[in-house]
């Protein structure tokens, strides 16, 4: 239900999709006729909810090529997404509380640079990208949004036809066809906890392709090419603030003033928290490319606990869960029936006592919650993209070779019991527990870069096995040898760690030397 209800009403900015209008061409029109405003307009007041901060930079921080620890990686992706504002004092005052832009006098710079039109051209050539999966074709004119998608393959010359004729161009999974794209955000998701997604919006000049709405998600624009001017509406009420869902389409007058009102140039950051109403339009004289990083969907501690009770009430001891419902409740509970009686009032007051008492089983069951929920972050979550050395230090680039038709496969050697071996990213593998003392192994690196293409998928292992990959989990980064390990016999430690090492989960400390 929770994927119906995320295809129906996904937004703009998180791109898994909105209802399909009928195919309809546009005409070609003459494009609106927008002013530029001031790079930053007042705050109507609450300055609270915004802060703006003005960056002379000229380099941004750089994120290491090799990945010693992803964790720590991850972090110098999410430093280098909100520079020069610090990732502590970002998480502690910005994240889910107000709206935060960054002027970047610098520019774009090469260590922000995702993506560019010219990418954009080459992946639509050189790849066969659909329709309503990989790339949208939108417009809003008149206070009408609409979409414009056509069936099958999204070949060039007709998305530049739409794009002629003032039509926004989104890509849903950039990563899939862009690898810097790719590397960032699988690095993010290890340090943010979460699946971190990509869109990728292309507008022509002085148009806009989405009407006002809010998003599910935490979302962070990096303006790349252009200028687009953002309005951004405070919540609405207490109710619409930090939404599980996306908004449906509003109109102008049911929006209000906004609290910020600028034109992103390339390098800007615009970040605003799910729950705050936002439309954007190209100025006149050029148009805009822009990146939206989304995270932390479904991700609040309301969606723990829809995994926690259940497992809390499984788990309790309490002889009041598991007394009948009284056999006339029916009659003074539920909409059109009296709302005050001695009855009910028992009942509710039955129901606060149960809460109370599971509360006390919380610290017994919020290891399995968490592993539960992590297991959803893991299957939506992008495969680990590993760098070339990382490549010949895995599976990918291991084992015999085919050396010719004279010389046939090479023999290489392999795994041995003094082998140093690391799990491949912090994060890449969730270790769940099973029947009778065996495990269940999560792991991602079969994940493709289309969301939700594949199940997850996991190995049910022994409970030696279970302790084993605990000591890989917790040596992380350290590499450790497969003699290392502190359970069972030699020969089933060896066909553990050879078994993870060819699903992808494991680096060697150096590439296996051929013999």
């Amino acid at each position: 239900i929770l994927l119906l209800n995320r295809l129906m009403v996904s937004s703009a900015v998180n791109g898994l999709g909105r209802p399909k209008d009928k195919l309809v061409k546009k005409k070609k029109k003459k494009p609106n006729k927008l002013t530029t405003v001031a790079d930053v307009v007042p705050s109507n007041g609450k300055s609270n909810l915004v802060e703006v901060v003005k960056s002379e930079l000229s380099a941004l921080i750089k994120v290491p090529v090799e990945v010693e620890d992803s964790r720590l990686v991850g972090k110098k992706v999410f430093e280098q997404l909100i520079a020069p504002v610090e990732v502590g004092r970002f998480l502690e005052t910005v994240l889910e509380k107000k709206v935060l832009l960054v002027k970047r006098a610098a520019g774009v710079g090469e260590e922000n640079c995702w993506l560019s039109t010219s990418d954009i051209d080459r992946m639509l050539r050189e790849n066969a990208l659909h329709f309503g999966v990989n790339v949208d074709v939108t417009s809003y004119e008149d206070g009408q949004r609409e979409t414009h998608n056509q069936d099958g393959r999204a070949h060039a010359a007709v998305i530049w036809d739409f794009y002629k004729t003032g039509c926004s161009i989104r890509l849903l999974n950039p990563q899939t066809f862009v690898p810097r794209v790719w590397r960032k955000l699988a690095l993010l998701q290890e340090f943010v906890g979460s699946f971190c997604g990509a869109n990728v919006y292309l507008t022509p000049p002085g148009t806009q392709g989405f009407a006002p709405h809010w998003d599910d998600i935490e979302a962070f624009i990096v303006q790349l090419e252009g200028k687009k001017r953002w309005r951004v509406y405070a919540p609405r009420s207490p109710a619409e603030t930090l939404p599980d869902y996306s908004s449906p389409n509003f109109r102008e007058d049911e929006v209000g003033s906004p609290i910020l009102d600028c034109v992103l140039t390339p390098g800007d950051l615009l970040y605003f928290p799910r729950g705050f109403i936002h439309q954007g339009n190209c100025l006149s004289e050029e148009h805009s490319l822009h990146i939206t990083v989304s995270m932390h969907q479904k991700h609040a501690y309301s969606h723990l606990l829809e995994k926690l009770l259940p497992i809390a009430i499984a788990k309790a001891s309490l002889p009041g869960l598991k007394h009948s419902l009284p056999v006339d409740y029916l009659d003074w509970t539920g909409e059109g029936r009296p709302q005050k009686s001695a009855k009910r009032e028992a009942m509710v007051s039955e129901l606060q006592q149960l809460v109370k008492q599971l509360a006390d089983v919380v610290p017994e069951v919020v290891d399995a919650a968490c592993d539960q929920h992590a297991l959803g972050s893991l299957r939506e979550s992008l495969p680990p993209c590993l760098s070339e050395k990382e490549k010949s230090r895995s599976v990918v680039q291991s084992g015999s070779k085919w050396r010719g038709a004279e010389d046939g496969l090479s023999e290489e050697e392999y795994i041995n019991e003094d082998t140093p071996v690391q799990l491949c990213r912090k994060n890449c593998v969730r270790l769940v527990a099973g029947a009778e003392g065996a495990y269940n192994l999560y792991y991602n690196t079969d994940n493709t870069l289309v969301y939700h293409q594949v199940e997850l998928q996991s190995i049910e292992i022994s409970e030696d096995d279970g302790t084993n990959v605990k000591a890989l989990i917790v040596a992380y980064p350290e590499p450790i040898t497969v003699a290392e390990l502190p359970a069972g016999r030699e020969d089933e430690r060896l066909e553990l760690v050879v078994g993870l090492f060819e699903r992808g989960l494991l680096l060697v400390s150096s590439p296996l030397n051929e013999t």
